[in-house]
């Protein structure tokens, strides 16, 4: 691609960006309007661009985030957990903050968020398999959290009805390995289904970060022949290693809230076509839940064998299908 043809592409881009910023552009998953902080687009728009010109990608790649509107505001990054706020930002995307007497208990948090969409994959691991997971930055300032959990899923392919709030029972976490990037190394003790959710540890430290996901399957079975002795050979396992720049490109998103100890959360007041997404990780029992679609797009997280404690890092999760719209979070205890 030569430096006409990149102009053209990044002009073709901020144009479509501005498009979709002012309505003129439709979202595929809903139909309505969407907006210019399309992340996955960007994802991509910024993988297309980091092949065609790879010397050229640093200064480009900031024509790009402008025509996407994609400039987290971020903090240093390499804070130590410990250093870190356990309430939920007064600034970044929040909107409004309130607490209202509901019948579901007593409200000990509520603010409404800018909903963004946050990174989730589900996939079938096999027992013996070695995970080498980590994250590398793309813009500055994202601060990933990790997350790797085990669910039930009567469906071969994994997928789950997220609305029935599935038990999530958590096998690796991680935040801050090394700077503000994260990585976990797991041995994979049974086979089933498994999901992997990468959310910002604060609305101000969203942004982009490249996903490595190296590791080894199982070793295959030894191989014998004959007979007094029996020769046995064993093969190597394969593995694969990731560099620098392979792998996917995804978010650091997301509202994580902390610091509060609630047993019932939900979504309510939707604005500007959001899908909200919840998930809820007690690092110190091991468990989670997640809920998407109780009642039309709102979600709510309500099993009486879950709670969420005050402590650290334990923390719910307003995710989201998309990156446009605002919702009203509020956890409860009852």
């Amino acid at each position: 691609m030569n430096t006409i043809e990149r102009r053209i592409l990044l002009t073709v881009l901020a144009v479509s960006s501005s498009l979709a910023a002012t309505g003129c552009g439709a979202d595929a998953q809903s139909g309505t309007a969407g907006n210019s902080r399309d992340i996955k687009a960007y994802d991509d728009a910024a993988v297309a661009l980091k092949q065609a010109n790879p010397s050229d990608y640093e200064a480009e790649l900031a024509q790009l985030q402008t025509a996407y509107d994609v400039h987290p505001s971020g903090e240093a990054g390499d804070a130590a957990p410990s250093s870190k706020t356990l309430l939920p930002p007064a600034s970044g995307d929040v909107v409004s903050s309130t607490a209202q007497a509901l019948s579901w208990g007593t409200p000990v948090y509520s603010a409404t968020y800018n909903v963004h969409r946050t990174h989730h994959e589900v996939m079938r691991l096999t027992a013996g398999q070695r995970l080498d997971w980590y994250t590398t930055t793309v813009t500055p300032g994202a601060d990933p959290v990790m997350v790797l959990f085990q669910y039930e899923s009567t469906n071969s392919d994994c997928t789950v009805p997220f609305t029935a709030m599935p038990k999530l029972s958590i096998k690796a976490f991680n935040d801050d390995f090394s700077g503000a990037q994260s990585r976990f190394q797991y041995t994979v003790p049974s086979s089933g289904c498994y999901a992997l959710v990468i959310y910002a540890y604060s609305p101000s430290s969203t942004g982009t970060v490249r996903l490595h996901k190296d590791g080894c399957n199982p070793p295959p079975p030894p191989q014998c022949s004959g007979q007094n002795p029996t020769v046995c050979t064993q093969s190597q396992p394969t593995c694969w290693v990731s560099t620098v720049d392979t792998g996917p490109t995804v978010p650091a998103d997301g509202v994580a809230v902390r610091g509060f100890a609630m047993d019932f959360m939900a979504t309510s007041n939707i604005t500007g076509g959001a899908d909200p997404w919840l998930f809820a990780f007690n690092f110190s029992t091991a468990n989670g839940a997640a809920n998407d679609d109780t009642a039309s797009n709102n979600s709510a997280i309500d099993r009486t064998d879950f709670s969420l404690s005050a402590t650290h890092p334990n923390a719910a999760v307003l995710a989201g299908y998309n990156t446009w719209g605002t919702a009203t979070f509020t956890g409860y205890r009852r």
